[in-house]
């Protein structure tokens, strides 16, 4: 079952992020467990984000955020990806769902386009099988 998320998932969706952030961002991003439960919490109320998780007869096991805004330079309403995680033992189809769940509920909020970020090159290939088309990719550097 694929839902909106509510106050009582925010520890899983942390921990599960901070898995995500361990496995693809070691390194390069500092791990912060409070500013990742008040981020978390902070999604929640947002009326322009939303926390999708999935969920079996164990819990939680999946999750996608995103936030819908206009895009800076075309003023096309579009929903940013934040994070899309879904436990090793539970991929497959329920990736896939959440995302649609994801691009249904941003296109109810008005979005027009769904903007995907992609840590690894595995990704990218999903991402491009799906009809997602490249547009840029993020780099950074410590100041």
């Amino acid at each position: 079952m694929i839902r909106s998320a509510i106050e009582t998932d925010v520890p899983r969706i942390v921990d599960m992020g901070l898995t995500f952030m361990r496995l693809y961002y070691a390194g390069k991003l500092t791990e912060n467990r409070e500013q990742l439960e008040t981020t978390v919490r902070g999604l929640l109320t947002n009326e322009k984000a939303r926390i999708l998780v999935s969920e079996n007869g164990h819990g939680v096991d999946g999750m996608i955020s995103f936030v819908v805004s206009p895009h800076p330079f075309s003023g096309e309403v579009s929903a940013l990806e934040l994070v899309w995680w879904v436990e090793p033992e539970a991929r497959g189809t329920i990736g896939l769902k959440l995302l649609r769940e994801a691009a249904q509920v941003a296109s109810q909020m008005g979005a027009t386009k769904i903007v995907m970020i992609s840590p690894t090159a595995a990704v990218d290939q999903l991402y491009k099988r799906l009809g997602y088309e490249e547009v840029e990719k993020v780099f950074q550097r410590r100041l």
